[in-house]
């Protein structure tokens, strides 16, 4: 009901404003009066003959006077400028008379002067036109206002048509809306009705499926609790076994480091006592010390397989990708092994397959590979041949790889446990397999890891066959011609290079090492020797302020605390700046994967693992001064 009275009040504000103001504008014509007679006045200049236009444009500017003086006066120029050619033209007279006013009300003395004189001029001539078109003008402007009015009450009739018309429509929404509240209410009143038996109704439902759930989640908890057991049991036993993991890795690592440095000086006094041996002409002595040389580098070999085969189970082998041509790692190989195989009475043949392209592998692991199968096939063949025979496989750019010998073969049983895992076989047949388990092992694991495929066929008493299926380059059959400075370090391994004279300073707290590395490096030049850090960095120390600077520096990576090989390399450089332009290399029985990168990482140059080859020491200490001399 407030809807409709306040509608009521609304219509009847409306149309008491509406009667005010047209009360007070009844003796003034309505802008909106006075634009439609303009409006009009304009569409008859469109269809006008010339000779009426001035009159039109005259009466256009009467009725702009009062709203805009300034288009008044451009009407009266339009208006002089039509009837210019009409000299009986009163219109021409009066435009030049409201020009006239126009300048006088805007003070421009010159102009409304010029004007009125033309005016003046104009009514002499024809003073008779001139009343004429005053009283016409007069007649114009009722006949306007006339107009204007007629239009305003127009209008006043159509806003109170749309008042009522308003005024009607608001009832009826008031009406709706009053009988919509009504009809609401009652659907409001049935609606909570039936909320609160929905409610009760939920109420049950819900007790009923709580009941429900809890039979049935009471074994599902019991589950889920036996569940969160097995995942503790599982979780203790992951870290018991990354802890065994971890310790496994630092038993490798400490066996590695203490079995290295005792096997560097059974190496090194083996391979000096031969030259002496050589040079005495001592055939049977130089033999016995040929035959430990030979037992150290099998333990050495040993001990590396077996850190192999660990840092491939931590997935801590990385693979190499690089193109090697496989005639150098066979001509490596061999030259391994011809001398051993001839020493027993063995054949040892090599073919290789003129169009193999080079293969697409990690040469250092190839190289492996091969020569733990090589050592295996040389090691239990006692009769016949061993040989290593490659094709290339056009369809599949494979290269074939295989190594056979006619040793005492394996049996199918022991076969497959030797590819499982480090198992010899069985007991009765220990000292014949002894060994062998682990290098197929291994090489099983790197053939994997570069891509390739591993196949062994083997016949007890006749021998066994291993097969390798290597991808290939595929590009262009390889060559045996090595590109300039390819391939430097297999190379040069081939003899010991010769280094001439030079100074290098060693750094090695085990004495027998100390003795290995100086009886190595004595016809090279200087020696000069140190125990521990602090050693050292007296002697470097004294040495420059001599006007000395050694030109290699060989440092062992476990010294006595509180100094390492990093710490003490790092002191050096920073003492004596001269020094960062020296090769640092470090030499230690650390031979975990990982321990070169990080040994490089931290500052040396380069790095070598005991036990110690003199060829290989010499073949990176003539690397390392050709790189800082280049």
């Amino acid at each position: 009901m407030r809807y409709y009275i306040l509608g009521i009040l609304l219509c009847l504000f409306l149309q008491a404003t509406f009667v005010a103001g047209q009360e007070a504008g009844a003796n003034t014509p309505s802008l909106s009066g006075i634009t439609l007679a303009i409006d009009s006045l304009e569409n008859q200049l469109k269809n006008s003959e010339t000779q009426e236009k001035a009159s039109i444009y005259l009466q256009i500017a009467y009725l702009y006077r009062n709203i805009n003086k300034n288009r008044s006066a451009e009407y009266c120029r339009l208006a002089i400028k039509s009837g210019a050619d009409n000299k009986k033209s009163e219109a021409i007279s009066e435009a030049y008379r409201l020009l006239a006013d126009f300048y006088k009300e805007n003070q421009v003395a010159d102009s409304a002067l010029y004007y009125l004189q033309l005016a003046i001029d104009r009514a002499a001539v024809e003073s008779k036109a001139q009343q004429e078109a005053i009283v016409a003008t007069y007649q114009l402007d009722k006949q306007v206002k006339r107009k204007s009015n007629n239009t305003l009450e127009l209008v006043s009739r159509v806003v109170l048509g749309m008042l009522a018309i308003f005024s009607l429509l608001l009832f009826v929404v008031v009406i709706r809306h009053f009988m919509a509240n009504r009809s609401l209410r009652v659907k409001m009143n049935k609606s909570e009705s039936n909320m609160k038996l929905i409610e009760v109704q939920a109420n049950e439902f819900k007790h009923r499926v709580e009941t429900e759930v809890a039979n049935q989640i009471e074994p599902l908890n019991e589950q889920l609790t036996k569940a969160r057991q097995r995942d503790l049991d599982l979780k203790k036993k992951l870290k018991q076994l990354e802890e065994s993991d971890y310790l496994k890795n630092a038993f490798l690592g400490s066996m590695s480091h203490d079995i290295r440095t005792p096997l560097n000086g059974i190496l090194g006094f083996s391979s000096l006592l031969q030259t002496e041996l050589a040079v005495m002409g001592n055939a049977h002595l130089y033999e016995y010390s040929s035959n430990i040389e030979q037992s150290g580098i099998q333990l050495t070999n040993l001990l590396d397989n077996i850190i192999d085969i660990s840092s491939i189970e931590a997935n801590m082998v990385e693979v190499e990708w690089k193109l090697e041509v496989f005639s150098k790692i066979v001509k490596e190989v061999e030259e391994n092994y011809v001398k051993r195989a001839k020493d027993k009475g063995l054949v040892f043949k090599v073919k290789i397959d003129p169009e193999l392209p080079k293969l697409k592998v990690d040469g250092v692991k190839l190289t492996k590979v091969i020569n733990l199968l090589v050592d295996n096939a040389v090691k239990f063949t006692e009769t016949g041949f061993v040989t290593i025979n490659t094709a290339y496989n056009h369809q599949k750019n494979i290269a074939v790889i295989q190594i056979k010998d006619t040793g005492p073969g394996i049996e199918p049983d022991i076969l497959k446990a030797l590819l499982a895992s480090f198992q010899y076989g069985q007991q009765k047949k220990a000292q014949i397999y002894q060994g062998k388990g682990i290098g197929l092992t291994l090489a099983h694991r790197f053939v994997s890891l570069m891509g390739g495929d591993f196949f062994i066929t083997s016949t007890p008493e006749s021998g066994t066959t291993v097969t390798l299926a290597i991808p290939c380059d595929g590009k262009q059959p390889e060559t045996t011609d090595a590109a300039p400075g390819a391939d430097f370090e297999r190379a040069t391994l081939a003899a010991a290079p010769q280094l001439g004279q030079i100074s290098i300073f060693i750094v090695e707290d085990d004495r027998m090492n100390r003795l290995v590395l100086e009886k190595m490096l004595k016809a090279t030049g200087k020696i000069t020797l140190a125990e521990d850090g602090d050693d050292a960095l007296t002697k470097i120390e004294q040495a420059h302020n001599q006007g000395t600077v050694f030109q290699v520096m060989l440092f062992d990576m476990q010294l006595p605390a509180p100094w390492d090989g990093i710490t003490l390399m790092k002191t050096v450089k920073e003492r004596i700046p001269e020094y960062k332009s020296v090769p640092f290399i470090v030499q230690t029985a650390f031979a975990m994967s990982g321990d070169k990168d990080h040994y490089i990482t931290s500052g040396f140059d380069d790095y070598i693992s005991k036990p110690i080859s003199k060829t290989e020491l010499f073949t990176i200490i003539q690397k390392q001064l050709l790189l800082k001399k280049g």
